[in-house]
């Protein structure tokens, strides 16, 4: 099972009669210990795909699974639960992520 995993992860913002699709049909997965960099130009979505990751932010359509639990369905009461003993540690400065094992006791099971 892996550590973190996104399914055709959809984010699009509305501003004005424009829509603007930061998130398209991404799909990925992340298994404990290993590293992600998250590198493009601007506007390319990153900030987008790290807040979602962070549970800052709720995608428009997909699946974010945290250690086999579908996090998109849970209330944002859960969510914030889930965020402060969230198992990624991510970093917006270097717009990287390190999935790191936690003991399975964790409240986001």
């Amino acid at each position: 099972m892996a550590q973190i995993e996104l399914e055709h992860i959809e984010r699009v913002f509305r501003l004005g009669d424009s829509e603007v699709h930061a998130l398209r049909d991404v799909s990925l997965r992340i298994e404990a210990g290993e590293y992600l960099a998250v590198m493009g130009p601007s506007g390319s979505g990153k900030s987008t795909l790290l807040n979602l990751l962070g549970l800052l932010d709720r995608p428009n359509a997909g699946h974010y699974r945290l250690e086999g639990r579908d996090v998109t369905t849970l209330s944002a009461d859960e969510q914030a639960g889930c965020a402060a003993r969230a198992s990624a540690s991510c970093s917006r400065a270097s717009t990287s992520c390190r999935a790191s094992p936690r003991p399975r006791t964790s409240p986001c099971r």
